[in-house]
């Protein structure tokens, strides 16, 4: 955000003999950005970058202060407190607001005003702020504005009907024309304003409606200044695409406590300029509003924070400069006595217009640091040793897993979070179509949906790599899925690999993984969608289903112009997460010698291997292990590893072994044999 403000308009607030250049430079060097200083005619105009967290400077007087503290002067023209005092009831206004839209609502009635251009100086300093002057009722609101950081309305008092205020939620269909002529249809849960006619006079926090817009004939204006629920202001804004300066002021949560005095001073423009007056009874409706919290800074933290290089007392000082109430925490003597004499920390409390955005130490050590100079701090070599990684942190899980993906032969990709209509449309089974999440406002027709799976990013990266196939691809990242209508959709956290190697790599694979993380798993044939038939499968550890495993199936491919078969193992992290035990577990080594034998099979077509080698190790309980090595066409050749832990095992016993296990692939898949002898 950036905001203009001439060097004149500045000195109203700020008494200072440095130049604008001086200005612009120390303003730069510990406070907002200054990104230049034009001469404008006799005046100097200062364009100044505001970052969002200081809403607070994104007015004359909020970089007057900011100028005040840096330039160490005292001489600051401060806002003052508000002049009437506010009731809750009026004899000239009906009203009835929601105060969950609205924690504060402030109004008065100036009379018998007369309209006509502003005096020619603050026509000259709102041209050079960026405004276009209109005539001394409008040019006060965005007088004050720009002056104050609080966006105010004026209504033409007249023009409200039944002189009736209802704040409230709008309507599905609603529709209101703003100040600009634009008709909008509300689409519900924008904050409006309604009169006791039943027409909507303001779409509050964007624009006021065009019919109570003051015009030559006005009268009397009402003054309207209040707080909204930042996060609907926001909302509409984006929704309606008005980003208006009212809109982005607004969605930052501006300082409360500017409504009643902000009020006040506008009054006095209207009675000036307009030759107005002023009904005693101001109208402020508010919520109990907490004061702000004192936040405690330890010397010590400060001290390592910044080297030792910045005294206590300085730190106290800029602290009280910036608007902080300071109060020292003193250290106790033993037995609980008071010491007097050094302290071991402060307690800051913010001004109202800092409340929101400093909330723990660190903050006030930015501030010190800032406001000290940032140039003046000593270049020091960091001393000490280099930290190692904390296996504990948040995300070592996922490192790991990633890790793991890449030693077994998968590249990563991070793809994009939207996607097309095309994609989150790709059809289930009975004709079904994925549930996606559409933007409000997409940026194109490619990124008009938040992904539901991580399978368009890898097949679309293995389509645009083909002349380097095979290729194997993997990612970790977050899916959206659609929860209600009007809540936020579930985040979950896949680990979806994809490769062009044969099947039971991918079972292998998924075998390796299961035995890092600790966790059983079993694929269960089963019909998936969007894999082939006879070629899917549900993984599932203990009875939980942590994810599915199969070929991609020929619709899929041909839509992603794929030639090689595609292997998918798609899992749910999250669950995984929680399954997956922490610390490893050591078998001791086995007291007799293991006997290996080879066995081959001639597979019918849709046999699945990885049930085959669930049904073998179920039917044997001395089997220690089962590897492929070899397969060609439909047949597999298995090294099967038998032990016993009571025993050696004999070749004899392992013969009946292998016979029983035979016998049951023949019986539960039918089809399997044996090679006949002379075979090759």
């Amino acid at each position: 955000m950036n905001i203009l403000i001439p060097h004149s308009w500045l000195l109203d607030y700020l008494k200072t003999e440095a130049k604008p250049e001086e200005i612009g430079r120390r303003l730069s060097l510990a406070g907002p950005s200054v990104e230049s200083v034009s001469r404008q005619g006799n005046d100097w105009v200062y364009d100044i970058e505001v970052t969002t967290n200081r809403i607070d400077m994104y007015s004359v007087l909020g970089i007057a202060r900011e100028a005040a503290v840096i330039l160490k002067t005292s001489s600051l023209v401060r806002l003052t407190a508000a002049g009437a005092r506010g009731r809750t009831t009026v004899d000239y206004l009906k009203v009835k607001i929601d105060k969950r839209l609205c924690p504060r609502f402030a109004a008065a009635l100036v009379e018998n005003v007369k309209v006509k251009p502003s005096p020619l100086e603050v026509q000259r300093q709102l041209t050079l702020a960026g405004h276009r002057p209109i005539n001394n009722i409008v040019d006060t609101s965005n007088y004050l504005m720009h002056a104050y950081g609080q966006p105010v309305h004026v209504f033409d008092y007249d023009r409200i009907g039944g002189h009736k205020m209802i704040l409230r939620e709008s309507w599905k269909g609603e529709k209101i024309t703003t100040l600009d002529g634009k008709t909008f249809t509300l689409a519900g849960g924008d904050i409006v304003i309604e009169d006791g006619k039943g027409k909507l006079i303001d779409l509050c926090g964007i624009m006021g409606g065009a019919n109570s817009a003051v015009s030559e004939k006005t009268k009397n204006v009402l003054l309207f200044v209040q707080k909204y629920d930042p996060k609907r202001i926001r909302k509409t804004s984006l929704k309606l695409q008005q980003r208006t300066a009212a809109a982005q002021i607004f969605e930052k949560d501006p300082d409360v406590e500017a409504v009643g005095p902000v009020l006040a001073e506008g009054v006095k423009l209207l009675e000036n300029w307009a030759k107005g007056k002023a009904r005693k009874q101001v109208l402020d409706i508010s919520e109990n509003r907490p004061a702000a919290s004192p936040i405690s800074l330890s010397w010590e933290m400060m001290d390592t924070y910044l080297n030792h290089q910045v005294k206590h007392e300085e730190a106290a000082e800029i602290l009280t400069s910036l608007g902080f109430r300071v109060n020292e925490i003193a250290t106790p003597r033993r037995g609980g006595a008071r010491n007097d004499g050094d302290n071991e920390g402060i307690e800051a409390t913010p001004p109202s217009w800092l409340a929101n955005g400093i909330k723990i130490d660190v903050d006030l050590i930015e501030e010190i640091a800032r406001i000290w100079g940032y140039g003046k701090f000593e270049s020091l070599i960091p001393e000490g040793r280099i930290p190692l990684t904390d296996p504990g942190q948040k995300l070592w899980f996922e490192s790991e897993a990633k890790i793991l993906a890449a030693h077994l032969g998968y590249t990563e990709l991070y793809t994009t979070p939207l996607v097309s209509a095309s994609e989150i449309a790709t059809p289930r089974r009975g004709g079904a179509r994925n549930d996606g999440l559409r933007l409000a406002n997409p940026l194109s027709e490619d990124w008009e949906y938040l992904r539901t799976s991580l399978w368009g990013g890898l097949l679309g990266a293995m389509k645009q790599n083909k002349p380097l196939a095979p290729v194997s691809v993997f990612e970790l990242a977050p899916v959206f899925l659609k929860k209600g209508d009007h809540e936020l959709p579930e985040e979950r956290l896949r680990l979806t690999l994809a490769t062009h190697r044969p099947a039971e790599v991918i079972l292998g694979q998924l075998q390796s993984m299961a035995n890092e993380w600790g966790i059983d798993t079993r694929v269960e044939m089963t019909e998936v969608d969007n894999l082939a038939d006879g070629k899917s499968g549900v993984v599932y550890s203990n009875k939980l289903a942590v994810g599915i495993i199969g070929q991609v199936s020929g619709e899929i491919m041909a839509g992603y112009e794929l030639d090689l078969p595609v292997w998918i193992l798609d899992l749910d992290f999250d669950l995984v997460k929680k399954l997956a035990k922490k610390t490893l577990s050591l078998n001791p080594a086995p007291k007799f010698s293991a006997i290996s034998e080879d066995i081959t099979l001639i597979l019918p077509p849709k046999a699945m291997l990885g049930a085959i080698i669930e049904t073998m190790k179920k039917k044997s309980a001395l089997i220690q292990s089962i590897k492929v090595v070899d397969r060609w066409e439909n047949t597999v050749t298995l090294r099967v590893e038998f032990n016993s832990e009571d025993k050696q095992l004999t070749q004899e016993e392992v013969n009946k072994q292998k016979e029983a296990i035979l016998a049951a692939l023949v019986l539960v898949f039918p089809g399997v044999s044996l090679p006949r002898q002379g075979d090759s």
